[in-house]
């Protein structure tokens, strides 16, 4: 899924192309490729960055790189790093936070119709762009006009925009249906209107954003400075930036390797096969990739939220994680990264606990009652056992170790269940057809957290039928401000886990791999890598 406006008509399988891996992202914004997740051979050399709080120092110039660019137009990039780079010199309406919280930048303020389809963004005066002329509305709906019918990392993001006007200083944008947090993906860098027709080599980057060019090299190099006039409080202790513009990413990472750049997202370097050849720090960046049990909530031995529940707290999550040897990931049993604005949980939830598991299932009626070994249960006058297969794609190494390790977990509170590994394609047509017992999926959380497509009655893909979720996720689709998000999200959360729908394992993450060099309150966020980069200097 590259979206993030979840769009009804779509079908529901189409949310489970997405497996998991890293290098997968290099091609858009929500990578889409059915492709396997590859284990963590070599991890030497590359350390988990810790701000030691030590005194800034000003000075030096920040070295990135650019892959395969054909174009500078931000709106155009081909790739993720691409565009993460070049938003050092662009701006969007709202940036995202590292915790996911939506933080207003070219916006001043905005308001929402009561049907949760309107909003009306009006633009922060007294912004200009780097060439002296001044931020309108006009520019806004130029780069959203050019946005929706580009081809770029952007297409499809905003397919829920059904129509757009603007006058001076605001932008009207109609949705074609209510979307949860519809401001974190607004996020797209504003362009000049006067640039938008300019193309190839003949285009320097003209942003209102925190740095801007100074010189275009030979469209090889492109030097960077201050923004003296940007419209937000602005001191970086690195007042210079160079962008390198290579052919590729062997390239970008050789320079990595050789002191010429500084620092490289894992949207470029796959760090399941990149052995470094010498140390260099790492900064978590919070992805949406989601690894989750899926639970037909209309299979008869599991319509019991009991049961479900006892399943959920049979799964040891660290455990599985190690075994599985993922790296750069975070356990949850929520579709939702702990410690985030709409995940206050500081772990993964509901914790480890196979002895509560099997006290569940014993409330919920469950007995060896033919002592066969397999709990048994009447269930609308009919005896069922307790027992069940987990549903994966045999072309994907790590999803064959988890539902192993599931086996073994599901095997310790009295459930016998077995692995149903299956060419992908009958794994996608059998989860579509509710042909499944659970299954191990795995699908992409957008920036603006929208789950519906998992939990909503009408679109998930387990047979889930909850009122209440329901309600709660369409207040969060109609909210006209920002503070009842996290409160709405948590209220799904605990009927989340009362309801175990289905069972959340983990989220991978991101990496921004840099030089040693580098300190400061790095923190980088999904929507922006370079987030408080004010706040970072080089200690040499």
């Amino acid at each position: 899924m590259k979206g993030g406006c979840n769009m009804k008509n779509l079908k529901k399988t189409s949310f489970f192309l997405v497996v998991l891996l890293l290098s997968a992202l290099l091609f858009g914004l929500y990578g889409c490729q059915p492709k396997e997740t590859k284990e963590k051979t070599n991890d030497q050399h590359m350390f988990v960055y810790e701000n030691q709080h030590e005194s800034p120092k000003d000075g030096g110039r920040l070295r990135l790189a650019m892959t395969g660019a054909t174009t500078l137009n931000p709106i155009l990039a081909e790739n993720k790093n691409n565009l993460s780079v070049l938003k050092l010199i662009f701006d969007g309406l709202f940036t995202v936070a590292p915790d996911r919280s939506v933080e207003p930048v070219l916006c001043d303020h905005y308001s929402v119709s009561a049907d949760g389809k309107t909003y009306t963004f009006y633009i922060k005066e007294g912004v200009s762009f780097h060439n002296g002329e001044p931020l309108t509305a006009q520019d806004v709906e130029a780069s959203l006009s050019l946005l929706m019918n580009s081809s770029g990392v952007y297409s499809g993001r905003l397919a829920c925009i059904s129509a757009w006007s603007c006058d001076k200083m605001s932008l009207t944008v109609t949705l074609s249906h209510p979307v949860i947090n519809f401001t974190s993906l607004m996020d797209f860098p504003v362009m000049s209107k006067a640039d938008i027709n300019i193309s190839g080599d003949f285009y320097v980057p003209n942003g209102t954003g925190r740095y801007k060019v100074q010189s275009n090299k030979q469209n090889r190099e492109l030097y960077l400075s201050v923004n003296e006039n940007y419209h937000r409080p602005f001191a970086p202790h690195i007042p210079e930036v160079v962008i390198y513009r290579v052919k590729d990413a062997e390239t970008a990472i050789s320079m990595l390797e050789n002191l010429q750049i500084d620092m490289l997202p894992s949207y470029v370097v796959n760090v399941y096969q990149y052995t470094p050849k010498r140390d260099l720090s790492t900064a978590s960046i919070t992805s949406g990739r989601f690894t989750f049990l899926g639970i037909n909530n209309q299979f008869t031995p599991l319509l019991s939220e009991k049961t479900r529940t006892a399943m959920t707290y049979a799964i040891n999550r660290k455990a599985l994680i190690l075994d599985s040897t993922v790296a750069y990931v975070v356990p949850t049993d929520v579709p939702m990264p702990p410690n985030s604005a709409f995940n206050t949980a500081q772990e993964e939830g509901v914790g480890f606990d196979p002895e509560f598991s099997r006290r569940l299932l014993m409330q919920d009626g469950w007995r060896d009652i033919d002592a066969d070994g397999i709990l048994e249960k009447n269930i609308y006058g009919e005896e069922y056992k307790l027992s069940f297969n987990i549903l994966v794609n045999d072309d994907n190494a790590i999803r064959l170790k988890i539902a192993r390790n599931l086996v073994d977990f599901f095997r310790e509170i009295g459930i016998p269940a077995a692995v149903d590994a299956v060419s992908f394609a009958e794994y996608e047509s059998r989860i579509a057809n509710s042909a499944y017992e659970v299954f191990v999926g795995g699908t992409t959380i957008a920036d603006n957290g929208d789950i519906s497509f998992l939990l909503q009655s009408d679109l998930n893909p387990c047979g889930i039928f909850n009122e209440r979720i329901d309600e709660l996720l369409y207040s969060l689709s109609i909210q006209s401000g920002e503070t009842q998000k996290p409160v709405l999200f948590q209220e799904i959360w605990d009927e989340f886990r009362t309801k175990t729908p289905f069972a959340g394992l983990y989220f991978e993450e991101d990496l921004l791999i840099f030089d040693p060099i580098m300190k400061g309150e790095i923190m980088p966020s999904s929507s922006d890598i370079f987030y408080g980069v004010e706040k970072w200097f080089f200690d040499n």
